[in-house]
């Protein structure tokens, strides 16, 4: 392309022809743009199966999973255990001395 005028020196005549070339511009890339588009569209519709299907296989994972054990170790309770059972951790607490 040739070295762009100020604007306001363009002469009708140039302004008529700088449009018809980039109109043509335009019309060749719309074939590329038109791919590209296509291209993109295809690729999104293939990340989006992709996470449906990994959502499934977690919504599967999770159904066949185990219960999740509560903490600490399961004693069953007996009357020969009652009250005997330490907790897992004892809870101590804190001195503090009074000064009146």
């Amino acid at each position: 392309m040739e070295q762009v005028k100020d604007y306001d020196q363009l002469t009708p005549e140039e302004i008529t022809r700088r449009k018809e070339e980039m109109i043509r511009y335009f019309k060749g890339e719309m074939d590329f743009l038109t791919a590209q588009k296509e291209y993109q569209q295809v690729v999104t519709e293939l990340e989006e199966l992709r996470a449906r299907h990994v959502r499934a296989q977690i919504m599967i994972a999770n159904a066949l999973a185990p219960e999740p054990e509560a903490e600490g170790p399961q004693v069953p309770v007996t009357p020969q255990t009652e009250g005997k059972i330490a907790p897992a951790h004892e809870r101590k607490l804190k001195n503090v001395k009074q000064t009146v």
